[in-house]
């Protein structure tokens, strides 16, 4: 979301499957398609981050594209293969950003007008989130995955280069989330095969974590959270969606258990996206 525009991605398989963009600019009412991607036969994920009412960059099993005409057309900016090229969200504070991957992460100094090949630092890092607006290098990282994922949540900058403060999460299966307008951030983990599952949060500058409140909640994990403009949040799990409000008890505002995505207006509503495609809206206020 950026700016009134709302930006859908809609893959129909994977690994191999092509990718559509969609836009909407009444608050997921209707859609307009958009332009139509393919990646590198050896990756897959996909993902897509609205830098402006017109500027948006997807990525498409390691293929990284720019679009200025809001999605109706895209300009290649980088193109990885070989290996396992699974990238995750696609992250910017105004100047920096990053997408992470399985096997490497891929940054830009330039707000995604070009980006490249940063490594891996942090290891299977692939959850990133912004904690300032105006370029101040400072991201959330934790890692989504499988075996070497790291159960740590790290703040750092964008190639984590510098790395100001981690802490251990329960486990290596982790989200993270943030409103940048304030600082405010979280992080959502459970360990594969484990039943613990916690989301810890704070505010930048400041450089802790907050345990919060999941009680009832259960243990199921199954997408990613986001933050609201007045610092709440959603959290999809297989016992419906949840608004977590730090140490008050979670409430929650769908016994629907089949979301797996979540993204968030930063001024009003946030969104939430079925398997099945629909997407739902709602006011956390």
């Amino acid at each position: 979301y950026s700016q009134g525009t709302l930006v859908a991605f809609r893959q129909t398989s994977e690994p191999n499957g092509t990718g559509y963009i969609y836009t909407s600019t009444n608050q997921g009412a209707n859609w307009t398609s958009g332009a139509t991607l393919q990646g590198a036969g050896s990756g897959y994920a996909h993902a897509v981050l609205a830098l402006s009412s017109t500027v948006i960059i997807a990525q498409h099993r390691g293929y990284f594209y720019r679009s200025t005409d809001t999605g109706s057309s895209f300009t290649n900016i980088l193109q990885i293969s070989g290996g396992q090229n699974n990238f995750f969200n696609i992250s910017s504070d105004g100047t920096y950003g990053v997408c992470g991957g399985y096997s490497r992460s891929v940054g830009t100094t330039d707000n995604w007008v070009t980006c490249s090949d940063i490594g891996n630092p942090l290891g299977i890092s692939m959850s990133s989130a912004p904690l300032t607006r105006n370029g101040g290098n400072k991201f959330i990282r934790a890692g989504i995955g499988s075996s070497g994922s790291p159960n740590q949540g790290y703040i750092t900058n964008y190639n984590a280069s510098t790395i100001d403060y981690s802490a251990s999460l329960t486990g290596n299966q982790s989200y993270s989330a943030s409103n940048p307008k304030t600082g405010f951030f979280c992080f959502s983990s459970v360990p594969e095969g484990n039943a613990t599952f916690g989301i810890w949060y704070g505010t930048y500058p400041t450089l802790s974590f907050t345990q919060a409140n999941v009680t009832g909640m259960g243990t199921g994990m199954v997408g990613n959270p986001s933050v609201s403009y007045n610092n709440k949040i959603l959290m999809p799990m297989n016992t419906g969606l949840w608004l977590v409000n730090g140490s008050n008890s979670p409430t929650k505002v769908s016994d629907l258990t089949d979301f797996y995505a979540t993204t968030a207006d930063p001024d009003g509503y946030m969104y939430a996206i079925r398997t099945g495609g629909d997407v739902y809206r709602y006011n956390p206020s």
